[in-house]
């Protein structure tokens, strides 16, 4: 059964409430699958509507971050074309200090970290079209 907008809305702004309250990332993942599972095929953009669903109720950037942070993690399992791997280079370095930072929960690695990888020539990067889905 199909759900109509005002059921889709109601759904999307209860996710983002429940989604807040999460103590810690693991409830948060719990919470973003079960999500997932249970509504994802049924509701288009799915992902961008809870996203801004979460700003819109002023949700903390640390809030946000996670979500981003989930949603880019399970998008590699959801991706048609696949993944590919090469050398890290200078124009990746911001989206793997993003991925590595909110895979973490926390900003560890800054500019300089990151910069030295690219030193190393033996950091490599998974990508998916112009998205980098992991760092070795």
């Amino acid at each position: 059964m199909a759900l109509t907008k005002s059921q889709e809305q109601a759904v999307i702004r209860l996710f983002a409430l429940a989604f807040k309250s999460c103590d810690n990332i693991k409830e948060q993942k719990k919470m973003y699958l079960q999500f997932e599972n249970e509504f994802g095929k049924g509701i288009n953009d799915w992902k961008e509507k809870c996203r801004n669903a979460l700003q819109e109720q002023s949700s903390d950037e640390e809030i946000i971050e996670a979500y981003n942070a989930l949603s880019i993690r399970n998008n590699k399992n959801n991706l048609e074309e696949k993944y590919l791997i090469r050398p890290l280079e200078r124009k990746d370095l911001g989206q793997v200090k993003e991925l590595m930072n909110a895979s973490l929960n926390t900003l560890i690695y800054e500019d300089e970290q990151i910069e030295k990888f690219l030193k190393t020539k033996y950091s490599f990067v998974a990508y998916a079209g112009d998205e980098i889905l992991g760092v070795l």
